[in-house]
């Protein structure tokens, strides 16, 4: 920000410099000089109009990203899963199956995996940057669906519901590789399924290559 305003001073610095200078010159110089000062000028408007408009992209995306995630804590279930899961991962593998909520579990997980879902479109359309989100949502995607139990009990069996979640796995285990990063749970990795890259291609809305 601070280099943007001290580029645009140095810019409009040089400009009145300049405009000061044809004063003394004779008319053809003169005009020559004021189109060179005219064009130059448009040049640095736009310019600066790309950044800004990049700067509120930038922020708004921020903003959406962070609103989005809002949406994770707010439906019923999804917070109590992830606890459970993050369990699982640690190693009380059978702490689905010794629940009293069952039912409630089971609402859980569809919420989950329903808003893994709905991450995949706001990836493959662009909404969300990838390289973004990663920090951030890396832990809870691949918590899920790299986890045995839901593969077998709702992922794989209901795959036909989840075609964006297998697809979003694909490009974000590439972006992963490519950035020499770890994958969670990669001993079940959702890639290890007999549907995966049929179920990868169905789910491939948008031919995203970006990552």
């Amino acid at each position: 920000m601070r280099k943007n305003k001290s580029l645009t001073i140095l810019s409009c610095g040089l400009l009145v410099i300049a405009l000061c200078s044809t004063l003394f010159l004779d008319d053809v110089w003169g005009g020559r000089i004021s189109e060179i000062i005219t064009i130059a000028t448009a040049l640095i408007g736009a310019v600066a109009l790309f950044f800004q408009f990049k700067r509120d992209k930038d922020i708004n995306q921020a903003s959406f990203i962070i609103e989005y995630g809002k949406t994770f804590t707010e439906t019923p279930g999804c917070h109590d899963v992830m606890m459970k899961l993050d369990k699982y991962r640690l190693g009380e593998t059978d702490i689905f199956e010794k629940s009293k909520t069952k039912d409630d579990d089971y609402a859980g997980i569809v919420a989950y995996l329903e808003w893994c879902e709905s991450l995949s479109v706001l990836i493959q359309k662009g909404v969300m940057d990838l390289e973004t989100v990663d920090n951030l949502y890396s832990y809870r995607f691949f918590l899920i669906v790299n986890n045995k139990y839901v593969q077998e009990k709702e992922l794989i069996p209901e795959r036909e519901f989840y075609k964006g979640v297998f697809a979003l796995h694909k490009i974000w285990a590439d972006f992963k590789r490519k950035t020499h990063q770890e994958i969670m749970l990669f001993e079940f990795d959702l890639s290890k399924s007999e549907y995966y890259n049929e179920y990868v291609a169905k789910g491939d809305f948008y031919n995203h290559k970006k990552y």
